[in-house]
């Protein structure tokens, strides 16, 4: 698969660039020493990423099997592509190809099955993911943006039953998430910010009684921990500040 149209694209955006990349001395800008090549990238590479082009499909409903079959005839194999660094990032390419890859990403089991297929834009994620387990049931479902992970993200069990759900914005995990047992009861819920655990946490037993309450703050317990007996009954309360045990007390015999 050949970049030709994302070539011509760039061709013309550089036309008009003022940002001349120079490789012969390491300056960005014609020798300019105030401007180094890896600002000079940088700058290219945003006027680069805010000018979207049309990519196959980029819109297709993956759990469409028309859809899918559309797509996996025109994916490429994850090993046609390799990454490179550049200005400090590494950037996915077509082998020989000197032009960043837009496309669909495929990789696939030893059997030959679909193992996962992404959408890059000019040689980063940015769109639709999606995993398969060897058995061709799907695995996970998720969406980049520029390379870091955005929205929601599930991930499904063996059996199809959905054992994770939660949310990303620019690469980190925001807002509330949920585990589920196998049987589709409940196992856990919180929330996130910015990667760290945030606000009050639940846990319950397989038969949906409650197990723990938990309050956590930049990413450790604050608050109180509350944990339950098998009947559901409050067996045990401990206090935390900022991490650190302050008071418990068992209420039980």
């Amino acid at each position: 698969m050949k970049n030709l149209p994302v070539i011509l694209i760039l061709a013309l955006l550089c036309a008009g660039c003022e940002v001349n990349l120079s490789l012969d001395d390491g300056r960005g800008d014609a020798g300019d020493p105030r401007t180094s090549f890896p600002e000079a990238a940088g700058k290219l590479r945003e006027q680069i990423s805010v000018y979207k082009v049309s990519l196959p499909f980029e819109d297709a409903d993956l759990d469409e099997p028309e859809d899918l079959e559309r797509i996996l005839a025109v994916a490429v194999d994850k090993e046609e592509i390799e990454k490179r660094e550049v200005a400090g990032s590494g950037l996915l390419y077509l082998q020989g190809e000197p032009m960043p890859f837009s496309g669909w990403k495929r990789e696939n089991h030893p059997d030959g099955r679909v193992k996962s297929l992404v959408l890059i834009r000019y040689g980063r994620e940015d769109g639709p993911y999606r995993t398969w387990r060897q058995d061709g049931a799907k695995a996970s479902a998720g969406k980049y943006r520029e390379g870091r992970r955005t929205g929601r993200y599930v991930r499904w069990g063996h059996g199809g039953e959905k054992e994770l759900e939660t949310h990303y914005i620019d690469g980190s995990k925001n807002g509330p998430f949920v585990f589920w047992h196998p049987n589709g009861v409940k196992e856990s819920e919180g929330n996130y910010t910015d990667d760290k655990m945030d606000g009050l946490f639940l846990r319950w037993t397989k038969e949906g009684v409650p197990k723990e309450r938990i309050t956590y703050r930049d990413g450790k317990p604050d608050g109180l921990w509350i944990t339950y007996g098998k009947d559901g009954a409050e067996w045990y309360r401990t206090t935390y500040r900022n991490g650190k045990m302050v008071s418990e007390r068992a209420l039980v015999p």
